[in-house]
């Protein structure tokens, strides 16, 4: 068997355990198509926790917890007739000849972007992290246990969450084949996937528009809804030239930078209805359990979507606002599940957060700054399309339905303080940090950045179009 139709072959039964509860929280929409495998991906890390923490291997707990997550949800939509009603809609709706010419175009773009397959190249991570904890992986729960807390393999970050070691250990399993190009095209093809997902989010901002502007004629909502195709298109090409070789060497910052992305769209800029809900729910786990900085931005982002939505409902009761907060806690609690697992269990710290601190404050947060700013020349048009968009089509934009920008740029304004301080205020060599990741810790700003320019682009053409 070929290395990629192995890592096919593993990214479509990961893709048959998402399918289900994907179904249950998104609907019938053509967008849950790329949500499959990554709702999978997701279920994966939580059976390499499962199987570090207990007994057993890490395919007997995908098979448990993918059984579980389809008895949750065949009940679910046993139990809420309304829901397959809704999916039998959605299904109707989006199966029309321009979303589908659209979603292909989606498709094609990703693939575009993902053309540095052709070349073989696994990253240095790729082998020092992410297919070592693999192979701790498929040894089940007494290899990896022990391996996990053995201070000899400190140097491969084996706290970094499972997400993706998880996700190339599966591939392996299934297909047979545990080569290391099966490896990296697994996750290269899941990174394709997020790309789709966080593409369609801008056509999906130009077919609300469409329901808010019926009285506009035919050819004027084709032609907005033609331009949505095309910029989101756009959106994930433009992504390819940001990610370059990293969304196909085995690297595990696309995947949680893309889930970021789609999280602040669905989540921070569209109406978020249920079914936008859903697709964040998906995506946020993707984001925490794939890297220690996708965790931390998925804490943000759930408190963030939360708190747009209870201020989008309005006044609430205070025992309403309990529950508010206890959701969020336990949320958060559920996000941070894995950190909370490796202290437990004794994991060795990373030793890039430990020892004293080189150089002062000042020194690091210059340097930071010096490093960073070549990667992030975006956020300056980012920052002056959302200044002249505010002077000129913010009545349109709230019109068209597409949320306050200041809750993405609040996003955006996080993520730089969190990434940024963990350099600032991190120990060890700050030289060799920024020049070893710097390029890829920037990815999720800079990838925000240009979607928050392809959305002013969709008003601005709105506009044009009156």
């Amino acid at each position: 068997m070929s290395d990629v139709w192995a890592a096919v072959i593993g990214v479509v039964v990961l893709a048959a355990a998402g399918f289900l509860p994907v179904l249950v929280l998104v609907g019938g929409r053509l967008v849950a198509l790329p949500l499959f495998p990554l709702a999978g991906a997701a279920i994966g890390a939580l059976a390499a926790a499962s199987c570090i923490a207990t007994f057993g291997t890490l395919l007997m707990w995908f098979v448990v917890w993918s059984v579980i997550a389809a008895i949750v949800s065949l009940v679910i939509l046993i139990g809420r007739p309304d829901r397959l009603r809704a999916t039998g809609r959605h299904l109707r709706r989006e199966l029309t000849p321009l979303p589908l010419a659209g979603f292909v175009l989606m498709v094609a773009a990703a693939a575009w972007a993902l053309r540095t397959l052709r070349v073989h190249n696994i990253g240095f991570d790729t082998r020092a992290i992410w297919m070592l904890h693999a192979s701790w992986l498929l040894g089940g729960h007494s290899l990896a246990y022990s391996d996990i807390r053995n201070h000899f393999f400190v140097v491969s970050h084996p706290t970094y969450p499972p997400l993706v070691s998880a996700a190339m250990a599966l591939s392996w399993i299934i297909s047979g084949n545990s080569d290391q190009r099966v490896a990296v095209v697994t996750i290269a093809l899941l990174n394709g996937c997020a790309l789709v997902v966080a593409g369609w989010g801008v056509v999906e901002a130009a077919r609300r528009a469409l329901l808010r502007t019926q009285g506009d004629s035919v050819r004027r909502q084709r032609v907005l809804l033609g331009l949505g195709v095309l910029l989101g298109a756009l959106a994930i090409m433009v992504a390819g030239g940001v990610l370059g070789t990293f969304a196909t060497n085995g690297y595990a910052d696309p995947i949680w930078s893309l889930a970021a992305v789609s999280v602040v769209v669905y989540g921070l800029m569209l109406d978020s209805t249920p079914s936008d809900l859903g697709v964040v729910a998906v995506l946020i786990p993707v984001c925490a359990y794939a890297k220690v900085e996708g965790m931390a931005m998925a804490v943000i982002l759930l408190v963030m979507v939360a708190l747009r939505r209870r201020y989008r409902s309005g006044h609430l009761p205070l025992t309403s606002f309990r529950r508010f907060v206890l959701r969020i806690g336990v949320g958060v609690v559920v996000l941070l599940g894995w950190e909370l697992l490796t202290l437990a269990i004794g994991v060795p710290n990373d030793p890039s957060i430990t020892g004293a601190r080189d150089g002062s404050l000042e020194q690091r947060a210059a340097r930071t700054w010096d490093a960073a700013v070549p990667h992030l020349h975006v956020v300056v048009l980012a920052l002056v399309c959302a200044l002249c968009g505010w002077v000129l089509l913010n009545a349109l934009r709230r019109r068209m339905g597409i949320g306050n920008d200041l809750w993405a740029w609040g996003a955006l304004a996080l993520s730089i303080g969190v990434l940024g301080g963990a350099y600032v205020f991190g120990s060890g060599n700050i030289e060799l940090w920024l020049a070893t990741s710097v390029n890829r810790t920037t990815i999720f700003v800079a990838l925000l950045a240009w979607w928050m320019v392809a959305v002013w682009a969709l008003c601005g053409t709105a506009a044009a179009l009156q």
